[in-house]
Formats: C-alpha cells, sequence, structure tokens
C-alpha cells in the first residue's frame, strides 16, 4: 500500500494510538513497524491473532505483562562476555518471570487462545532456573549482590567488613 493511501486511512494516527497503548518500550516499538499486508495468510494470521487477544481480555483472563523489560541488549552483552549490572540482572529475572507466568496462563486458556499459546510455547522453560539463581544472587531492590551469591563473595566482605571495623577501631 502506497503512502498516500495510508496517509488517507490515518494509518499513521491508528498505529501511534496502537503503541500508546502498548505495554513496553518494545511492544511500542513492534506497533509503530507494522505495516499492512497484502498476503492473504499473513492478514488471516494477524486478524486470529488479535482475535485471539481481544477474546482472553474479554474474559479477564489475558497474561499479565507488568514488569517485563526488553532485555535483548543485555542478552547480548552477556552472550559477549560483558558483565551485567546487579539491576540489569533483576530486570532479566522479573522478564523471565513474567514470561513462563504469561506461557502457563496462554496454557490454561489454550481452548480461547490456541495461536497465542503456540506462540508462548516458544518461551523455553528452563528459564526458570536462571530466573531462579538470578533472585538467590541478587537483592530484590537491583541494588547490589547477595553476600550468598558466592562463598568468595561472602569471605571478601567479611574481609572487608573487619578491616573496616579494625580502621574505626584504631581511630
Amino acid at each position: 500500500m502506497d503512502a498516500h493511501a495510508l496517509a488517507a486511512l490515518e494509518y499513521p494516527a491508528i498505529v501511534e494510538r496502537l503503541a500508546a497503548a502498548a505495554g513496553t518500550p518494545h511492544g511500542a516499538a513492534d506497533a509503530r513497524a507494522l505495516t499492512p499486508s497484502a498476503d492473504p495468510d499473513e492478514v488471516a494470521s494477524r486478524q486470529a491473532l488479535t482475535a485471539e487477544a481481544i477474546a482472553l481480555l474479554d474474559a479477564t483472563s489475558a497474561p499479565d505483562l507488568g514488569g517485563v523489560s526488553d532485555v535483548r541488549q543485555a542478552a547480548a552483552q552477556a552472550a559477549r562476555g560483558s558483565m551485567l549490572s546487579p539491576g540489569t540482572l533483576r530486570e532479566i529475572e522479573m522478564s523471565v518471570r513474567v514470561a513462563l507466568d504469561a506461557r502457563a496462563a496462554l496454557e490454561e486458556q489454550q481452548e480461547l487462545a490456541p495461536f497465542l499459546c503456540d506462540r508462548a510455547g516458544r518461551i523455553d522453560p528452563s528459564l526458570a532456573a536462571v530466573a531462579e539463581a538470578i533472585g538467590r544472587c541478587v537483592e530484590e531492590d537491583g541494588s547490589d549482590l547477595r553476600d550468598r551469591a558466592s562463598p568468595k563473595l561472602r569471605s571478601l566482605r567479611s574481609e572487608l567488613h573487619g578491616g573496616r571495623q579494625r580502621v574505626i577501631g584504631e581511630l
């Protein structure tokens, strides 16, 4: 479809309304990237997914996506061997938990939303172990690593605390 036709249909305004309703920046970006398709199969697929999402919303059984973040850049950094901050690790943990909860919620509604359930089936359940490991090692507010993150960290922090106490005592 040409740009003039899209402008006449006020397509940019529709896309912006959709982006404004998105729950995440990533969702908003995906909404803004949408373009109409001339492929009948693609149109049918999009309509089916939309109908399922509406049915879930009407049934008030849509999965809660609160707490999800776009962690693609952090995952790419980790894949390159870069260190991630505790706050970033906490965002990853929360996003994994939200994704797994959404998968479970959609599996419970498989009859109502089979296509969405199929898409959610791509979320790897083994990621739960990653979320659990992060949860054990990172403070809940994402401010720092917990002392129990590793025996070495616990030992180093204990030595540091002891050194501080000695300095304070000397002063």
